[in-house]
């Protein structure tokens, strides 16, 4: 498509711009006295400066026939990215799935007040400023043009869930309450609607953002390591790493609910709690390594001999350092760093007490992970709630 303009020529003792837009478009205007000389050097300068403006800039007249515009709106408009101009030469801006003219806005214009448009486009948000110009000219008297340009917009959050799931106002209050940690109870009490409402708008924000249905997706590899455990015992010395697995499996499942890509933080807690569900189970597998022999059951109690003692404080030693690395990233300060000291002193207690193999001791060495937990969480809570910054 060519530009739809020509050049800024000066005929009289008035600058004057003649557009390809056709004869309703304005034949002179005089905005300012100046000598002929003078004119012409404004108009070179002008057209200069609208060459080389990386912003889409258009200038049309009141009824939209554009008058004069830069490469980069030139572009635009070749491309369909939000403007077109129709058979007329009139300018027409993409809204609701349809072109419409900016004569939409002439009364608007006309009056000297200005319009901002959402751009419907692929990529950055972008937006569509028309701002009007008052042109009087001596011989024809006074008329408008319209300045459009095309400027990126920073999004708010609430309007950034607006345009990428197509969320109402109400929706992306909501979201953007409940992302602050806000309980529905009282998001339903600041927005003046009843709890059931809010119950409404969460379920069909889910349905819009797809949560529900990615994280049963994720789901589904859960329930695949869980069907092949039990027949692991028959072909592998491993079973309790696919047990580990699928109890882990809840980590990357949590992350795909909350709307996130699992990310180096998920596959770290993913890997750190896998290697202590294989130490715990393999405690648990002492208890009866005898009789598994007998049967011809497979686990890890038998594949790691008489290193098994070694093998499950080593799973526990990754297992603490995944959990320090976690702290530091997320910054839970001291209490954090309290709570994994007992957790290595309850998995020394451990150790020691199963030096002998006893099956009583190793199943209560198992048993003793339950508390190994709850210091933890007990940890993680207090570290999340005066130290966390993520």
């Amino acid at each position: 498509m060519q530009s739809p303009f020509r050049s800024v020529s000066d005929t009289s003792n008035t600058t004057t711009l003649s557009a390809a837009a056709g004869p309703a478009a304005p034949a002179a205007a005089s905005w300012m006295s100046v000598t002929p000389l003078r004119s012409t050097r404004l108009a070179a300068l002008g057209h200069a400066l609208m060459q080389h403006i990386e912003t889409p800039l258009i200038v049309t007249d009141a009824m939209g026939a554009v008058l004069e515009c830069n490469p980069a709106a030139t572009r635009r408009v070749e491309r369909c990215e939000g403007l077109w101009l129709d058979a007329a030469g009139r300018l027409a801006v993409r809204q609701g799935g349809r072109w419409v003219p900016i004569t939409k806005w002439h009364a608007e214009l006309v009056a000297g007040r200005g319009v901002t448009l959402m751009l419907e486009a692929e990529g950055p948000a972008m937006q569509l400023t028309l701002k009007p110009m008052a042109v009087n000219d001596g011989s024809l008297g006074s008329a408008t043009w319209v300045l459009a340009s095309v400027e990126r917009v920073v999004l708010t959050r609430a309007d950034a869930m607006r345009r990428r799931f197509r969320f109402t106002r109400t929706q992306a209050r909501l979201a953007e309450m409940l992302c602050q940690g806000m309980r529905p109870a009282n998001a339903a009490e600041m927005l003046g609607v009843k709890i059931s409402t809010v119950r409404t708008h969460v379920g069909e924000m889910y349905e819009k953002t797809g949560t529900h249905s990615q994280a049963q997706l994720v789901a589904l590899g859960s329930l695949a390591l869980v069907a092949l455990y039990p027949f692991m015992k028959r072909y592998t010395y491993l079973p309790q790493v696919v047990l580990g697995a699928a109890f882990s499996w809840a980590i990357p499942m949590a992350f795909v609910a909350q709307g996130k890509s699992p990310d180096a933080l998920c596959w770290l807690l993913y890997s750190a709690n896998l290697a202590w569900t294989v130490a715990y189970d393999t405690q648990y597998a002492l208890c009866d390594r005898d009789d598994d022999l007998k049967a011809g059951i497979k686990s890890t109690a038998i594949l790691f001999g008489e290193l098994d003692l070694v093998m499950i404080g080593l799973l526990q030693g990754l297992f603490l350092v995944g959990m320090l690395l976690m702290g530091q990233q997320l910054q839970l300060g001291w209490p954090w760093y309290a709570g994994l000291m007992a957790a290595l002193g309850l998995f020394a207690k451990q150790a020691w007490d199963t030096r002998f193999r006893t099956p009583d001791a190793c199943l209560a060495a198992f048993k003793n992970n339950h508390i190994v937990g709850l210091v933890l969480f007990m940890a993680l809570i207090s570290g999340w709630l005066f130290f966390a910054t993520t």
